[in-house]
């Protein structure tokens, strides 16, 4: 009886300990409608990550059809992206369920779609997850390192490439998403001049192209927000 008692309270410090357990390492989170589970992104070929992202986005799609798209950016996430036109996804999984955590979400003005401009949040969490990792693009040498992000939703695969790293302060300051022409080009360039981390000296990113913003929080003042600005360099029709 005694033995049984101390392999409980065992088991409970065990469980509680990989609750609380920040992590260090960002990796890949590979969705499923049964069970989130984490990968080595090293065991993927490329094929099979796009197979991955292709196979998980068709599977949740059926469940809830304001997934509108997956990203993927190495080293830093693997998630479906929602878009409810509101905020309902702040702290809502994908399901709808509640969670602290929320999801990875489009803002409203974005119109559900990856084109002109998109604009997607996620919080920061201690434990590395949803867009915490995006912290590591303030340094030059993982934004060298990682100059791809993949987005897929459901008939094209977008690639885009980071050229900014800014701080905005929420409330005050967002992102246009619906600006046009010369207006948005020159909006876009003024983002760049005030990078923290920007592409090498000498190249100039196409402020014409389609582009991908991603938003989470950062603390360096009150309602500080980390912003990476993308721009879109290929994009791939999906073929099953």
């Amino acid at each position: 009886m005694f033995s049984k008692i101390i392999i409980c309270l065992l088991v409970s410090i065990l469980s509680f300990s990989s609750i609380y357990t920040e992590s260090t390492d960002y990796e890949y989170t590979i969705f499923s409608s049964n069970k989130n589970e984490i990968i080595d992104p090293n065991l993927l070929t490329k094929e099979q990550r796009i197979g991955q992202i292709a196979e998980d986005y068709f599977k949740l799609k059926k469940e809830n059809n304001e997934v509108v798209g997956w990203i993927n950016i190495p080293n830093v996430c693997f998630y479906p992206i929602l878009y409810s036109g509101d905020q309902k996804y702040l702290r809502k999984d994908v399901y709808g369920n509640y969670s602290y955590a929320g999801s990875i979400f489009m803002n409203k003005n974005s119109k559900g779609t990856f084109e002109n401009t998109a604009l997607l949040h996620g919080h920061h969490m201690k434990n590395g997850t949803m867009f915490a990792g995006l912290k590591q693009y303030e340094y030059e040498d993982f934004f060298r390192q990682n100059e791809c992000i993949e987005v897929f939703d459901g008939k094209n695969l977008y690639y885009y490439k980071p050229y900014t790293v800014l701080y905005i302060e929420d409330g005050v300051e967002f992102i246009e998403q619906q600006l046009e022409g010369e207006e948005r080009a020159n909006y876009f360039k003024s983002l760049y001049e005030r990078s923290i981390v920007k592409m090498e000296e000498g190249l100039i990113p196409d402020f014409n192209k389609n582009m991908l913003y991603l938003s989470t929080c950062e603390y360096l003042f009150n309602n500080c927000r980390l912003v990476v600005g993308c721009y879109l360099v290929k994009t791939v029709p999906y073929q099953q």
